[in-house]
C-alpha cells in the first residue's frame, strides 16, 4: 500500500490510474471530449473519496447505523407495497 493510502484501506494510486486509463480510452474513441482539467477534477474526487473511506473506517458505528436505517426503510417500502396494492386472485 502507498504511504498516502495508509490507514484508509483504499489504494488511491491504483484507482486513479484505472480511471485515467478509462478516460483516455473514452477520449480516443470520441465518447468523451478531451478536457485538460478533467485529471485535476479526478484527483480532487479521489482525495474526497480517500478522506471519506478513512472516516468510515474510523467510525464503523456510522456505517452500521446507515445500514440498519436502510434495511428498515426498504422493509417499510416493500411492506407498504404488499399491504396496499390490489391483488387479483
Amino acid at each position: 500500500m502507498y504511504s498516502s493510502d495508509a490507514g484508509s484501506g483504499f489504494n488511491n494510486r491504483l484507482a486513479t490510474n484505472i480511471c485515467s486509463v478509462v478516460i483516455r480510452v473514452l477520449e480516443k474513441l470520441h465518447i468523451m471530449k478531451s478536457d485538460n482539467q478533467r485529471m485535476d477534477r479526478l484527483n480532487d474526487a479521489m482525495e474526497v473519496y480517500r478522506r471519506t473511506a478513512t472516516y468510515l473506517k474510523k467510525h464503523v458505528l456510522v456505517v452500521v447505523k446507515v445500514f440498519v436505517i436502510t434495511i428498515l426503510q426498504r422493509t417499510a417500502y416493500f411492506l407498504q407495497h404488499i399491504l396496499y396494492t390490489d391483488r387479483l386472485v
